[in-house]
C-alpha cells in the first residue's frame, strides 16, 4: 500500500524532498538519497540530491527544476528483498499535457529498516 507524502522541492539546490510528517530520529545517505527514520525504523522521509538530473536519468524523460516546483505531492512503498529493502517514491508529473507518476528506486540495507 503506498503512503501519501508531502514534497518540498528546492529548485537553486535542485533538492527534491519527500515526506510524511513524521519525526526523523536517524538518517541515511545512499548515493544521491539521504532517508530519515523515525523512531521505530520507518521512512519517513526521502531527500534527493541533484533531483532534476537524477529524474530525467531514471524516467526517460527531460524533467526541469521548473517542472519538478509544481510536485506538491508524492506517495512511497517499500518493497522487501533478500537483503535490500527498496523505497519506491512515485512522483506526480506532467509532461507535455499528460501527467505520468514517475517511479524513483530507492535501495536501502534491510538491517535499518522495518515496513511501514
Amino acid at each position: 500500500m503506498a503512503k501519501e507524502l508531502k514534497v518540498d522541492y528546492d529548485e537553486e539546490s535542485d533538492i527534491l524532498y519527500v515526506y510524511t510528517g513524521e519525526k526523523a530520529k536517524d538518517s541515511l545517505e545512499i548515493d544521491d538519497f539521504v532517508l530519515d527514520f523515525s523512531e521505530d525504523n520507518k521512512v519517513v522521509a526521502v531527500e534527493i540530491f541533484d533531483a532534476s538530473i537524477l529524474i530525467s536519468k531514471f524516467s526517460g524523460i527531460e524533467i526541469s527544476k521548473k517542472i519538478l516546483s509544481l510536485v506538491k505531492s508524492a506517495k512511497m512503498s517499500i518493497h522487501q528483498g533478500k537483503e535490500l529493502f527498496y523505497v519506491v517514491i512515485f512522483l506526480p508529473i506532467k509532461v507535455g499535457d499528460k501527467e505520468r507518476e514517475i517511479p524513483l528506486q530507492v535501495p536501502a540495507p534491510t538491517a535499518v529498516m522495518t515496513e511501514s
